[in-house]
């Protein structure tokens, strides 16, 4: 196989094609839903706007959440927000 800096421009659009059409259909649209769930989320979750408002980058608000679901049985996501807030909330250890 030649090096992608020596096709052209239409043989890597057909190369490009050719590996993108090979993708799981349910792969690509469960990646569709968890990219509307997430704007839904960043756009109409009050707490996570509060959460975001802290500065913190996304990658490290979603490490702290994943290292709570992994310690942590909370109610709701709600409840998981309000703890990493600091407010009242239950978590099941």
């Amino acid at each position: 196989m030649r090096p992608l800096h020596s096709l052209s421009f239409e043989a890597l659009v057909a190369l490009l094609s050719s590996h993108f059409s090979q993708i799981d259909d349910r792969r690509y649209r469960l990646n569709q839903l968890a990219f509307i769930v997430h704007k839904l989320i960043e756009r109409g979750d009050r707490l996570y706007q509060s959460y975001m408002e802290r500065g913190e980058s996304r990658r490290e608000m979603w490490n702290v959440l994943r290292t709570l679901m992994k310690k942590f049985l909370f109610e709701s996501w709600a409840a998981m927000l309000k703890i990493c807030l600091g407010e009242e909330a239950e978590a099941s250890p």
